[in-house]
């Protein structure tokens, strides 16, 4: 979530595939596709488990279950 991100990076180097960057224009980090091997083996993209603002969200955005899509990861 842009709002919540902090640009402190620390998303970038959990990242395996190097595709996070920082928006030097917005101070904000941005991302890939999610980590879909990871999703389909029903884990949370790596970004989202290390994001120590819970920044990051996945999910369906219509979905504000808790702890599932579309609400930040516990």
């Amino acid at each position: 979530m842009p709002s919540l991100c902090t640009g402190c990076g620390e998303c970038q180097p959990a990242c395996p595939y190097d595709v996070i960057y920082k928006n030097d224009d917005l101070n904000i980090a941005q991302k890939c596709t999610g980590c879909a091997h990871r999703v389909d083996e029903g884990e949370l993209p790596r970004c989202v488990d290390v994001c120590p603002h819970d920044a990051i969200l996945f999910g369906d955005n219509l979905d504000k279950t808790e702890g599932e899509a579309g609400s930040p990861a516990p």
